[in-house]
């Protein structure tokens, strides 16, 4: 709605750039989004990161004053992925490692959960593979009570189904197109896995947990979660 006013993209830009650049903490999070998409401005992926960096590195006392919880940690997310995947900044997968840790230290956060235990699966920077270590964070991302990761409910389905290979995401659109409604739980989660234990847990832990995260990844499925 442009209020009689005129609606200007690069006019809002320059106003969100002049606020940011006047020290209101807020701003840079629109000058960040502009930078990101091209909105009112050119795409430019390093100003977006400085953007970005202008808010991620300000004292938390601080940031609380301007930002929800959440949106600290979505900022945070944000940052940690542009570092690790090297948009606007050199790619720098130890540091990531260390922003990740950080934000699962500070706000539980299932996504930061997953890339550790992607980090230890697949023995980033310093570490060795090792997937113990990876099992244990997809599982706490997996059962994070907060915010549950569907990623990480896929990796551990395989896992536990022996099947490192198997994507629960792909075989899941299938599956969610043929359920009827009503159809319980624990038969989608047999469609998913190709018919095998359709609806009945295993006699051993591994059978349990495989069963387990297949039905999670169902449930994911019926809420619209791929």
């Amino acid at each position: 709605e442009d209020n009689g006013i005129g609606i200007s993209p690069k006019t809002a830009f320059n106003w969100y750039n002049l606020s940011a650049t006047n020290g209101y903490l807020k701003a840079w999070r629109e000058v960040c989004y502009c930078y990101k998409n091209g909105v009112g401005t050119e795409k430019n992926e390093k100003n977006a990161f400085i953007a970005l960096d202008h808010i991620v590195n300000t004292d938390t006392e601080e940031l609380k004053k301007y930002f929800s919880e959440d949106e600290i940690i979505d900022a945070s997310l944000l940052y940690a992925f542009d570092v690790y995947n090297g948009n606007g900044i050199k790619a720098d997968i130890e540091v990531a490692y260390k922003l990740f840790n950080t934000l699962s230290t500070n706000y539980n956060n299932s996504t930061s959960q997953f890339m550790l235990g992607e980090y230890h699966r697949a023995g980033l920077g310093h570490l060795d593979v090792n997937m113990e270590k990876a099992v244990y964070w997809y599982t706490r991302a997996a059962d994070n009570k907060k915010d549950p990761s569907p990623e990480a409910c896929d990796a551990l389905a395989a896992y536990y189904g022996e099947d490192e290979g198997f994507s629960i995401k792909n075989a899941a659109k299938g599956a969610a197109a043929g359920a009827v409604a009503g159809m319980g739980i624990f038969s989608i989660a047999g469609a998913i896995a190709g018919g095998i234990g359709a609806g009945v847990l295993g006699s051993n832990m591994r059978e349990e947990k495989k069963h387990k995260y297949y039905a999670k990844r169902a449930e994911d499925i019926r809420n619209g979660v791929i």
